[in-house]
């Protein structure tokens, strides 16, 4: 698992990233201090997961989020913050983050955190959980709707992905792909590509809260 992390205070970044390195299949391989470096470091790097405080000096944290997600879609976003506030947490996964956990929280959950957001599934703590009730906003997709593979697979199209480019950020056949590509189709009403990333742009950046199956 590839890691970023991006934290203006040095000793925080070094708890992290003591903690991630006692296992074996985390890699930090890069740091950021800014907004501006973190989404640098995101963009070279393209790693599995950007853990990320909320408020780091330049950008805005929406802002990062948005640039990342949207210029490299299979980096996941992990925020790591001391802002516990129910918005805040629903305003960063309406920008495209999956993951939220407070600095209060064990490092120790962040391990299991970051094994399930590199899936592109989203985790919140039990902490998080409890402030939010167990709901929060996502960019993603209605879960009782599609698949997750479906999701994924339908999140990919509406950020420019073919099905190659698809099928190699999941580790699956492009016949698979094409597959799913079809169950997405007929599962919410449309009939091209077209449909389908404008179907997930509208439904996607809707603001309603989505429960999902947490794993």
């Amino acid at each position: 698992m590839r890691v970023v992390i991006a934290d203006h205070h040095p000793v925080v970044r070094e708890g992290i990233r003591l903690e991630l390195m006692q296992h074996t299949e985390v890699n930090i391989i890069g740091e950021a201090s800014n907004g501006c470096e973190a989404i640098i470091q995101a963009l070279y790097w393209k790693p599995d997961v950007l853990v990320m405080d909320l408020f780091l000096p330049g950008i805005s944290a929406v802002d990062i989020v948005s640039q990342v997600r949207n210029s490299w879609p299979a980096t996941q976003i992990m925020i790591l913050s001391d802002c516990s506030e129910k918005e805040a947490v629903h305003e960063m996964f309406a920008a495209g983050a999956i993951g939220y956990m407070l600095k209060d929280d064990a490092l120790v959950q962040l391990k299991a955190g970051l094994r399930i957001v590199a899936k592109g599934i989203p985790w919140h703590s039990s902490t998080i959980r409890q402030i939010t009730g167990g709901q929060f906003a996502t960019a993603g997709w209605t879960q009782s709707l599609l698949s997750r593979r479906e999701a994924r697979v339908l999140q990919l199209l509406a950020y420019g992905q073919d099905n190659t480019e698809i099928a190699g950020m999941l580790d699956i056949s492009v016949h698979t792909v094409r597959n799913h590509i079809v169950a997405i189709f007929t599962k919410i009403g449309v009939h091209s590509r077209a449909e389908a990333v404008a179907w997930a742009w509208r439904h996607g950046k809707a603001s309603t809260l989505y429960q999902w199956m947490l794993s």
